[in-house]
């Protein structure tokens, strides 16, 4: 990794472990059982609080220490003498992606340690399904392409796996494709039902389908088994061709089709789901998936007219979902943001 940005990195960490709150410069804040607050009229650096009252602060993002403001017992006040750092765009890389996120997750109140390591995967070092950004081999990010980030956590609360691949800049129409066909195949193993009859290997052809359309198959499983507060990859269930276990309500799997071209591009899409009993009838038990994360999925990248309109609908109806669960901890800004990300689409 270039020198200045690994120097960067580690002035950046180090002042986010005594970053305090900005409250400590006797501004008001305000704060909302079960949402995050703000420090009214915006003091320094430190803007949210959590529920427990500590704060959540830009620095968090790992972009800059630098601060115009001069909070009593922040170490990162203006008249502090301390080393100063800031990323620009250019300067993004995949480690530097890995850093965000793990500052941000940390800050939580019920964090307790990443449910695995962060895989940050930029362009063509993606079609490798396990790979890790290293000081010594990493990516920087361009304005084109896909980043893939596959993530997650270990809270109080329960466990984490997610995976978003997110559209750069200019993109390929082999891309784009690629990707039309990734969310096809997340969206058919969401929204199916299936007799309580069916085992693990049966409901991952469902998932594998739109791709062998193509002629295209990912060498993996398409989802595991996420266990609470405990193993992110845990039994006995999994979706792949080989698992016999049959599906229970209650049972948590993820959902994480994907295309991987060696050195070209590599996309994954990837939710928890849980399995719940959806109807009996004269026919049997009738099983389904209900979606336990939700972030939006990049919309962009889709070729129009691939996506058929049940699972169009789907995709739609999960972004309201979204909406609905996340616009009432945030900002009117960050409302926004999301209200564009969560758009429904039409094609």
């Amino acid at each position: 990794m270039d020198e200045s940005v690994l120097d960067k990195l580690k002035i950046l960490a180090e002042s986010a472990k005594y970053d305090v709150s900005c409250s400590s410069s006797g501004t008001v804040r305000s704060n909302k059982p079960g949402m995050l607050g703000n420090t009214v009229g915006g003091w320094g650096i430190c803007h949210s609080f959590a529920e427990d009252g500590r704060c959540i602060s830009l620095l968090k993002i790992m972009l800059t220490n630098y601060c115009i403001y001069d909070c009593a017992y922040c170490i990162n006040r203006r008249s502090n003498d301390i080393r100063r750092a800031a990323f620009t765009p250019d300067e993004l890389t995949e480690l530097t992606i890995d850093e965000i996120l793990h500052k941000y997750r940390s800050a939580q109140d019920k964090f307790l340690t990443e449910s695995f390591g962060t895989i940050a995967a930029y362009g063509p070092n993606a079609a490798m399904m396990h790979y890790h950004a290293t000081e010594e081999d990493h990516a920087k990010l361009e304005k084109k392409g896909f980043l893939l980030v596959d993530s997650g956590a270990t809270y109080m609360d329960g466990t984490t796996d997610i995976t978003r691949t997110y559209p750069l800049g200019e993109l390929t129409e082999d891309e784009r494709l690629f990707y039309t066909w990734t969310l096809q195949c997340h969206i058919d193993i969401a929204k199916a039902v299936w007799l309580d009859y069916c085992d693990c290997h049966m409901l991952d052809t469902i998932a594998r389908e739109p791709l062998w359309r193509h002629l295209i198959n990912y060498r993996c499983g398409t989802g595991h088994s996420v266990s609470f507060v405990g193993n992110v990859h845990e039994g006995p269930h999994a979706l792949n061709g080989r698992n016999t276990t049959l599906m229970r309500p209650g049972m948590i799997v993820t959902d994480e089709p994907g295309v991987y071209e060696a050195g070209e591009v590599g996309i994954r899409i990837e939710n928890e789901i849980e399995c719940y009993h959806k109807a009996d009838n004269q026919y049997g038990t009738f099983l389904a998936f209900r979606p336990l994360t939700f972030v939006p999925i990049a919309t962009s990248p889709i070729v129009p007219g691939v996506l058929d309109k049940e699972q169009i609908a789907w995709l739609n109806d999960y972004h309201r979902k979204v909406f609905e669960q996340l616009a009432p901890r945030l900002t009117e800004d960050e409302r926004a943001w999301l209200a564009e990300k969560c758009a429904a689409i039409g094609c």
